[in-house]
Parts: structure tokens; C-alpha cells; sequence
């Protein structure tokens, strides 16, 4: 209650600082007025919020939008992204042995509330859903669980990068229904919008992120007046130097061979492999780095700190006996 009284008053005290709230609302109302988002003309975003190349393009998955469309209806969407914000917070006191540390760390740091009210992480809907993941999972609850991925799967890309590690986590266990269901479940909400356009919705959302204009290290603008894009295309072209796409990709390659090799094959050594995942391919992978990108990581650490040992299945707890003369 603390928390959602704090991001209450941020929210009615500041208004958006950014155009994923503008984007998003005018999706809501395209899709409630029987329109496809994807193709719908958004205008009215304030031009000092607008990201350069993004105009007029819709990069978010379908299930972020229809999952505020309540939350729309009930008066502004950012309530969608304050209760991602607490599910999340819910989970982590859950999860582990230090749930009530690990859920306050995260549901007040001022950076998650500046997220989650005026200046928001659109991954954050996707977010909620890996945490219901990872907290269903831990309680034997597998097929909730992968309903749960399949929906951040069809919420943000980000999710995409941790498609191989969950479904070698799956398969190494012959858990062969999770990963279907886990498919089964994105594809449910995905293949209708790719098929009502299907170059405008894979432009959009794919290819769209992948050519984006490249942002120099250090330039004017963004809500602060200043940006600062530590990306490594934009490392690499102080050196005069461009990153192909083909290097990015060769480089999420071998980090994913390294990390399906490393460690135990449990729950909390998947989770700690996704966090360096998603960290490590927020730097790589855009032209465009946000710091929203590292909300992802950060609340993947905190489920991994705060792991109670799940024993690998198969393994029997050792009993002690004792002779009575």
C-alpha cells in the first residue's frame, strides 16, 4: 500500500516524461475502436518525447497493450504499469529467503517508481509475467508458469533473449508440454495481429529495432536535456567504427552456448544466466540504448540473491538415523 501510495502521488504530481505513454494510450484506444493498432497514425506525441526514428511506429507487442486496456478504461494507463510494479514486488517477498528485503529494495528505489509513472519502461507488463514465471515454477507449478512466459513473451522482445535458456531448462527436464504451452500461449496473441498486417507488424516491432538511427555517446535532448547512449555501436564509432548487425548476432550466439554451459541446471542458476543475458545484450544489441533496458537485469539479480536452494530433481535429502539402546 506504501508503495502504490508513493507511485499514486508521483503520477498526479508529474506529468508523463515520456512517448511510450502517448504510443500506448492511442493503441488502447485504436484497438477498443475496433482499429489495428499497427497500422493506426499516432500523433499528438509532445516532440521533445518523441524518440528519433520512432515516429508514428508502434514497437510494442500486443500483449502490453491489451493488458491495459483495463487499466485504460479505469483512467490512465500508467495504473497498468503500477501493478506490474507491485505483482512484481509480490513475487520477490514470495520467492525467497529474503523476499521482504528483496520485494523493498526493488518496489522503492526511486528508479522503479520514476519507471512505472512518468518516465516508463514499456517491458515492465513482461516483466510481471517472468516474475509470475519464475514464482510458479519455484512452486511446482509448472503449467502456470509457462502460460505465464508466453504471455511476457508476447509483451516484449526483451523476453525473446530468454526463449533458449527457458526452453533448454524445459527440455533438459523432458518437459516437453511447458514448452509448447510456453509457444503456444504467445502465439495465440501474436499470430492474429501479424495476420490482420503482417509486413507493418513485423516491421514495426522486429526490424524496426534493429534500424533505428544511431545515437552518438553523448547528445542534447531526452527529458533531462541530455543523453547518453552507452551502447557498443555507439562506443565503437568514436573509432569511426560501425557494428553490423551479423557481429551482434555472432556475439548473443556465444554468450548463449556459454551460459546454457554454465553452472548447475536449476531454477536459480537460470535465473542468474538470463540477468547476465539481458545485461550484457542491452549494451550490444541497440542503436538506441534506454536505461529502462537495465530494469530487466536488475530485478533478475534480485530474484537470484534472494534464492532459497531448490534441489535438482532427483536428488534425495540425506535422513539421519539413530540408534536407541
Amino acid at each position: 500500500m506504501l508503495a502504490l501510495t508513493v507511485r499514486l502521488a508521483v503520477a498526479v504530481s508529474i506529468s508523463p516524461a515520456s512517448d511510450v505513454y502517448y504510443y500506448l494510450t492511442q493503441a488502447v484506444q485504436a484497438l477498443l475502436g475496433g482499429m489495428n493498432p499497427y497500422a493506426h497514425t499516432y500523433m499528438g506525441i509532445p516532440p521533445l518525447l518523441v524518440t528519433p526514428g520512432a515516429e508514428r511506429v508502434l514497437a510494442y507487442l500486443p500483449f502490453t497493450v491489451l493488458y491495459l486496456i483495463p487499466f485504460y478504461l479505469a483512467g490512465d494507463v500508467r495504473l497498468g504499469f503500477m501493478t506490474a510494479d507491485l505483482l512484481i514486488g509480490a513475487c520477490l517477498y514470495l520467492w525467497g529467503r529474503w523476499g521482504l528485503r528483496a520485494a523493498s529494495v526493488y518496489l522503492f528505489l526511486p528508479f522503479t517508481v520514476v519507471f512505472s509513472t512518468f518516465y516508463l519502461n514499456a517491458a515492465l507488463i513482461a516483466m510481471a509475467f517472468i516474475a509470475l514465471f519464475l514464482l510458479f515454477e519455484s512452486r511446482g507449478r509448472g503449467g502456470l508458469g509457462s502460460v505465464s512466459f508466453g504471455l511476457a513473451l508476447a509483451s516484449s522482445q526483451f523476453s525473446f533473449l530468454l526463449l533458449p535458456l527457458v526452453l533448454a531448462y524445459y527440455l533438459r527436464r523432458g518437459r516437453r508440454k511447458e514448452t509448447v504451452l510456453a509457444v503456444t500461449t504467445a502465439l495465440v496473441v501474436v499470430v492474429p495481429f501479424l495476420a490482420a498486417s503482417p509486413s507493418l507488424f513485423l516491421s514495426e516491432t522486429l526490424s524496426f529495432e534493429f534500424a533505428r538511427p544511431l545515437v552518438p555517446l553523448l547528445s542534447a535532448g531526452g527529458p533531462v536535456g541530455e543523453v547518453v547512449n552507452p551502447s557498443m555501436s555507439a562506443i565503437a564509432s568514436l573509432a569511426g567504427v560501425a557494428v553490423p548487425l551479423y557481429v551482434k548476432v555472432i556475439i548473443e550466439l556465444l554468450l548463449v552456448l556459454i551460459l546454457l554451459r554454465a553452472g548447475d541446471d536449476n531454477l536459480p542458476s537460470l535465473v542468474r544466466n538470463c540477468a547476465l543475458l539481458v545485461l550484457v545484450s542491452a549494451f550490444v544489441l541497440p542503436n538506441d540504448f534506454f536505461w529502462a533496458y537495465l530494469e530487466l537485469p536488475f530485478v533478475l539479480l534480485l530474484f537470484w540473491i534472494s534464492a532459497r536452494r531448490i534441489r535438482p530433481a532427483g536428488e534425495i535429502p540425506v535422513m539421519k538415523t539413530y540408534t536407541v539402546e
